[in-house]
């Protein structure tokens, strides 16, 4: 029989993962710090695989807290990482081999446990599922290729336009959940006015995977508010509303500052406004690759993606024009907007097909059982 290991690095999915384990037969769930009890012997990935963990380890240790230690860490990280990877990648390898895995579940992509576990499951032959938050409301995903912009969502606007409508239900959601805000609100609207006719810019976590790994050309959130600047020079007709992310650390005072400094009439942040009214009442979103893209979506909103993205589906979303968006926003201005049964079509199947209802928050056995008959391959 199938034997399936979900493995979790946090303390808090433990729970959870039990949950889906009650309904997987011959499935066992494992903490983070089992890998270290199986160290021995010891084994080393390949170049390629060490070298693309330590240059990601290293990005993400620049927006760790006090920023000021940012290039200490990057002298001592190479050395701990690969120590690390050694450790984590040995355990897990005879971690899989001990419980004679055939099929593995960890959760996210972007952290140094998950990412060695899976590439020691893909190693030993195991076929491998990553799970993350869904990227439409109250969803979660879980993919055999990856998640984000490594899912095996397709991208061919043709697979879209040759389903059969009659199997997909019509119901989307029309409601975004929202998110708390981690840190104390900093609102400002640097024309001292209300925007009218404006793009609105989410921002995005600068630590995360998404970005670290799917953003070719903007590594972090500086860089996407100076791009956003030279649009705003170019289209002075038009308003730009920026919005921190909730759940981001930094301090973006020297952004506030520049928009004091410079005059800048239309480029302003609106942290204090729900996301789902400044999507709604927006020309449009622009974004790297934020799940703000697909809530757009929902709402029927044109989208420009500046980087690599699930939903950079020709017709439906602006994305060619990634390294300048110019042409984008002209479009927008102009008055593009996705294609609306193409559009349709792929919301319906997202939201239906590929992602699973519910989250790591609901305590349902219907999820749970969603979520056992993706892994057993039940629910094709």
């Amino acid at each position: 029989m199938n034997k399936i290991v979900l493995y979790t690095h946090r303390k808090r999915l433990l729970n959870y993962f039990e949950g889906i384990a009650e309904k997987v037969p011959n499935s066992v769930v494992l903490p983070k710090n089992s890998v270290f009890r199986h160290i021995f012997p010891p084994h080393l990935p390949g170049k390629i695989d060490v070298q693309s963990l330590l240059d990601y380890e290293c990005a993400k240790s620049l927006y760790k807290p006090k920023p000021f230690l940012s290039r200490i860490r990057c002298g001592w990280i190479s050395l701990l990482t690969y120590i690390q990877v050694i450790m984590i990648y040995s355990g897990s390898i005879n971690l899989l081999k001990k419980q004679g895995c055939q099929t593995l579940v960890v959760w996210g992509a972007g952290g140094i446990y998950q990412k060695l576990m899976a590439l020691a499951g893909r190693k030993l032959g195991c076929r491998v599922f990553t799970m993350e938050n869904g990227f439409m409301p109250d969803t979660t995903a879980i993919d055999s290729e990856g998640v984000n912009a490594e899912s095996q969502l397709p991208r061919d606007k043709d697979f879209y336009l040759s389903l059969d409508e009659s199997k997909l239900p019509e119901h989307l959601p029309e409601k975004l959940v929202v998110r708390e805000h981690k840190k104390p609100i900093k609102n400002q609207v640097a024309s001292k006015r209300e925007p009218k006719n404006y793009i609105f810019v989410p921002f995005q976590c600068n630590a995360d995977s998404v970005i670290i790994l799917h953003s070719p050309r903007l590594n972090n959130m500086w860089q996407l508010f100076y791009d956003v600047i030279n649009y705003a020079k170019k289209f002075p007709e038009i308003d730009f509303v920026l919005k921190e992310h909730p759940s981001c650390p930094e301090n973006y005072q020297e952004l506030y500052d520049y928009l004091e400094q410079h005059k800048v009439d239309n480029v302003l942040f609106s942290n204090a406004d729900n996301t789902q009214k400044l999507i709604q009442d927006s020309m449009g979103v622009m974004t790297i690759n934020s799940s703000v893209g697909f809530e757009a979506l929902l709402f029927s909103k044109p989208v420009i993606s500046l980087g690599n993205a699930a939903y950079n589906v020709k017709d439906i979303v602006l994305y060619e024009n990634a390294n300048n968006a110019e042409a984008s926003i002209q479009g927008l201005i102009d008055g593009w907007k996705p294609e609306p049964k193409l559009l349709n079509l792929f919301l319906r199947y997202v939201y239906h097909d590929y992602l699973v209802r519910g989250t790591r928050r609901d305590d349902d056995s219907s999820h749970f059982e969603a979520l056992a008959n993706r892994i057993l391959g039940n629910d094709s």
